[in-house]
Order: structure tokens, then sequence, then C-alpha cells
């Protein structure tokens, strides 16, 4: 009777905040990406601005007064008086305006801005019109828990290790996926992803993602994407690959199909049906990306004979993932959050946005994730294990 009493009072227990049971501060949100993030993966960066682009400073330390937040790494740095670090403010200020972006990356299309919900009466919601930039969409004396869930398969790597032979790993780690293989245990913290959402702020552009914590100001945009995943994020995405032809890999193991379930395709990746190596390799990319990468509910998803063509011809080596990725998330995450909402998806690969956060906040590490490492792209560099409490 007693253990009973404690489980429903455990049940009962109310929910934290993540973002306010730590009490982070403006000085614990300091971005630690190097210029050395900008790595080759993202093949989207000149010889000329990767010279130039050391100590490089991105959108995501931008205070709403202009300030920069420190980006100085952990390691022991040499005292400054506040005459030379107010002189460098300025003069990084002053170059930021005139210095162009050491990632090119290529615009989004978004869906339109979301509107704001009262939760009085959701039938008819308040125009997002009177709205300025950087107001809250959701105000913090209306902020809320609610149930949140993802489609990301966070055993994507074990089920690749285990399904595929050493051979088909080698080749797998030779694609432009291969060092996913060294991602560390990761989970989705669906409820720390929720409590940034809650500081979601209107933008001046409706291609990024702003949130304010704590008075600091956070971009999340397709160049930030590109840090954090490696992903590549230059390219036409919209690149028609449909044809009429017949594809190989379709005919071979979903014969009589136009467009493939994504439960098939699952199926047919854990139960090994691939006829060689080359097979299985094509087979475990499609698997990756579809249950990874771009994560959408099983149930009336289907595989395009377009994601088929683009593996069967290579030419996914080269497609500009990173953008897939990032609409994905975008459509997900905007038009979501109302007041009395009582549970939400998140599509994409929210981990990304979730491992962008703990490098902009140092007081993360240990709390809500373990850096491990200090590896490009920075995906790679934490160990997540459990859920917020």
């Amino acid at each position: 009777m007693v253990e009973k009493s404690t489980r429903i009072a455990s049940r009962k227990r109310p929910k934290i905040d993540p973002l306010s049971v730590y009490e982070f501060t403006d000085d614990d949100l300091s971005v630690e990406i190097s210029s050395d993030s900008v790595d080759s993966k993202l093949n989207s960066t000149s010889k000329s601005a990767r010279k130039n682009s050391t100590g490089r400073r991105t959108r995501s330390q931008m205070t709403p007064d202009g300030a920069i937040v420190g980006t100085e790494s952990n390691a022991k740095k040499s005292p400054r008086t506040k005459g030379e670090l107010s002189r460098k403010r300025k003069d990084v200020n002053a170059a930021g305006k005139n210095k162009s972006k050491s990632v090119q990356v290529d615009e989004v299309v978004t869906s339109k801005k979301r509107k704001v919900y009262d939760g009085q009466n959701e039938e008819e919601p308040p125009s997002s019109s009177n709205l300025k930039t950087w107001d809250f969409y959701i105000p913090p004396n209306k902020h809320f828990h609610t149930r949140v869930s993802s489609h990301t398969n966070c055993n994507a790597v074990t089920l690749l290790k285990s399904k595929l032979d050493d051979r088909q790993l080698q080749i797998f780690r030779g694609t432009p996926f291969g060092y996913f293989l060294d991602l560390p245990r990761v989970v989705v913290q669906n409820q720390l992803i929720h409590s940034l959402l809650l500081r979601q702020v209107v933008p001046e552009r409706e291609d990024e993602l702003w949130f304010k914590v704590n008075g600091t100001k956070l971009c999340f945009g397709l160049e930030e994407l590109g840090i954090i995943t490696g992903l590549r994020c230059c390219g036409d995405a919209d690149k028609g690959y449909e044809s009429s032809d017949t594809n190989r890999l379709m005919d071979m193991y979903f014969p009589g199909l136009e467009k493939v379930p994504k439960q098939s395709l699952i199926d047919c990746f854990l139960q090994k049906k691939w006829r060689s190596d080359e097979d299985a390799v094509k087979i475990a990319v499609l698997y990756f990306i579809h249950t990874f990468l771009i994560s959408t509910a099983n149930i009336n998803t289907f595989i395009t004979k377009a994601d088929f063509c683009i593996v069967e011809s290579g030419d996914y080596e080269t497609f500009p993932w990173g953008i897939l990725v990032f609409r994905a998330m975008m459509e997900s995450i905007n038009n979501r959050l109302r007041v009395g909402l009582k549970m939400y998806r998140l599509g994409g690969l929210p981990l990304a946005l979730q491992c962008w956060f703990y490098e902009c906040c140092t007081n993360a590490d240990g709390k809500l994730a373990h850096r491990v490492d200090n590896k490009v792209p920075r995906i790679l560099n934490w160990k997540i294990e459990k859920q917020p409490p």
C-alpha cells in the first residue's frame, strides 16, 4: 500500500522547466564553435574564407545590445584588462558589420510566420501582425508544459553497426554519413527543446530560429545546422530526380511499387534482404536518412522514387541534405506552440538543435549532457543518456 501511494505521488510530481532548474545566466551562454568547425564536410567554404575565419564568432553569440558573448574555450587564458576587452569588443563588432559569412549556405524557403494563440479562443487566434521583431511568441507568463515526442531513431547508429558486416561498414564509413558511426549514445530531450521553443522570438528573417534565454539572443539557422551536423548545406535541393525510367534498387527489392512505404524500407534493412555489399550500403543510407536525419512518423509515410534515384546514381554524396533537414525542422517547429496545446511531435533532426544549445551554454556540460570529445562536426561531442528532471 505504501509503495502504491509512493508511485501515485511520483506521478503527480510537477514538471520542471529544464532551463529554469539550472538557472542559466548570460555568463553561461557562450558559444565555443571554433573556426575549425567550418569543416570540409560542409563543401561550401573557399580557401580564402577559411584563412580569414580564425576566431570567427557566430550569430548565436550576440546579446540584445549587440555585444559578443564570450567564446574562449575552457583552456587557461591569460588575464586581460577591461580596456583590452573593451577595445577587442569594439574591433570585433566593427569588423562583423563588414565581414561576409565564412560559411556560404543557401536560403531556405520556410512556412509563413506562425500565429500566436492566447489559449482562450483557439478557433480565432489573434494575428501576429501586432508583434514586433524580438517579441516572444509565447509571453513568459504563459509558459506551459505539454507532451512532446519526436520520431528520431536514436538507435540508428547501433543498428547500422549490428546489421552491416565489417566490409559493409567500411564502405558506409566512406559515404558522406560515415562519421555518424562515431556518434555517442544520444536521446532527444523533448522537454528541453520545448523550453527553448517557449523562448522563441520573432526573427528578422523567416528562415532562422531565434531564442531569447536570460536576455541573450541565440540564432539557429542553416549555417548553425551545418556546423553542428557537418551536412552539406549548399546546392540545389529541389533538383528533379523523378523519371519514368525504372530504378534498379526499387525493382529488385520493392517490385511493382512507384513509392515505397517507410516501414517496408525499415523491414528490408532490419531483415538484411540485400544481395550485395553495395546494395546493403545503399539501403542503409536510405534507412539512415529517413529514420534519423529526416525523421517522420512511420504510418502513411513513403520513400519516393526520387530518393532511390539519388542514392542509386551516387548523387547522394554531393546532395545538400542539410537543406532538407533544416526545412523539415522548420516545418515541424513553426506554427506549433500555443497555450493549451496538449501534444506535438518534433520532426527533422531535433538532436541538432539540442546539441547546438549545449555548444551555446557551457553550463549544460555535466547537467544536461556530457562532453566526451572535441571533434568536428560538433554533434559527435555530446553523450546524452537521460532526460532532464
